[in-house]
């Protein structure tokens, strides 16, 4: 067989070739995203990240726990996004960091619908990885059109 006829592997990939100028361009677009200031991300001390919830907790519920420290500026119930309940985790966001000092030494460690609340700041390093998800067209984790990154995103929007 000479090497005129011989049709290797890659001459058999059904896959659409993408070119190296779209390569480039991704790679371009993901040196971006990757460079960015940590400052632009850090948290001010306002945004608190509460797991240990319940399955049934819902957001007025805890605008009604946590609206007694401060006023809110958002409240987001994470739901798992085909049974639409909550996954056990929110993120909440206060005016200013003294209510959410006080919310996290008034309701860490207090039982809540049965269950004992873990509050604290969110983590810098998932602030980060939210903020590049809420930059980037996300659809690796998009099965069958739900999308589980929306909720989380919307965290920080």
């Amino acid at each position: 067989m000479d090497s005129s006829t011989y049709r290797g592997r890659d001459d058999r990939s059904r896959s659409p070739r993408t070119s190296s100028a779209k390569l480039d361009a991704i790679r371009d677009r993901n040196n971006n995203n990757n460079n960015r200031d940590d400052e632009e991300v850090s948290n001010p001390g306002n945004q608190l990240y509460v797991r240990g919830l319940s399955f049934r907790t819902t957001e007025p519920e805890l605008r009604d726990l946590f609206g007694k420290y401060g006023e809110l500026t958002e409240v987001n119930v994470v739901k798992d996004p085909h049974l639409n309940e909550c996954r056990g985790f929110a993120f909440v966001k206060f005016a200013n960091p003294e209510d959410a000092a006080s919310a996290i030494k008034g309701e860490h460690d207090q039982d809540f619908h049965g269950r004992r609340l873990i509050v604290e700041l969110v983590p810098i390093l998932v602030m980060i990885n939210l903020s590049r998800v809420a930059t980037q067209q996300h659809t690796s984790c998009h099965l069958g059109g739900a999308n589980p990154c929306q909720p989380v995103t919307a965290a920080f929007n």
